[in-house]
């Protein structure tokens, strides 16, 4: 049986930490990496190039993958939640949960550079509706910074931190450049959910 890693709802989704279209196109995979290589370091680059380009890619085993009730499998690539990975623990991953802010500004606004990136921040909760989750056994709240432990009797399937890592970063970007906007557009379609 599984169950959603944070709220311990049965029936979950299996969802890509990093999205399985990747697999579909390597090059562009690797271009996308080397964009990040000036945060992340040349070490960094080459390690996850060979996790997610090639034919040892791990993009569609068990280390790349987590269980989410499809709600928050949404959210996630629209990014208004994260995970952020805080420690590797015994056959697993401790992760904290995290509620993003929604960003004030359009991708058309001209933006200052002495702009605080703070001040354009506004959490989910004020944009009209209240964006909420609980646990379905305790029915306590899933709030920002709830610890989640991810554990397995098969060491071959914890969770990669290297990923959930990258997974973090990205998320935060999209978050701070209004993906959840950008994928609310009539126009915007996609094959594969976790595109």
């Amino acid at each position: 049986d599984r169950y959603c890693v944070v709220t311990g709802a049965a029936n979950p989704d299996i969802c890509h930490i990093f999205p399985f279209a990747a697999k579909k196109t390597p090059d562009r995979t690797s271009s996308g990496l080397f964009v990040f290589m000036h945060l992340w370091g040349p070490q960094v680059f080459q390690q996850l190039k060979g996790m997610l380009v090639g034919d040892r890619n791990i993009i569609d085993t068990a280390p790349n993958m987590v269980a989410l009730q499809p709600l928050l499998h949404r959210w996630w690539g629209k990014a208004m939640i994260g995970f952020e990975p805080i420690e590797k623990i015994e056959n697993g991953i401790r992760l904290r949960f995290r509620w993003l802010s929604k960003t004030k500004l359009a991708i058309k606004d001209e933006v200052a550079w002495d702009l605080n990136p703070l001040e354009c921040l506004q959490p989910y909760s004020d944009q009209g509706g209240y964006v909420k989750m609980a646990h379905s056994n305790t029915y306590r709240p899933i709030l920002d910074g709830t610890v989640i432990d991810i554990t397995t009797q098969d060491e071959s399937a914890v969770p990669s931190w290297d990923l959930f890592s990258l997974q973090w970063d990205l998320v935060r970007m999209a978050s701070l450049c209004g993906a959840a906007e950008a994928s609310d557009d009539d126009d915007w379609e996609s094959d594969d959910d976790d595109e």
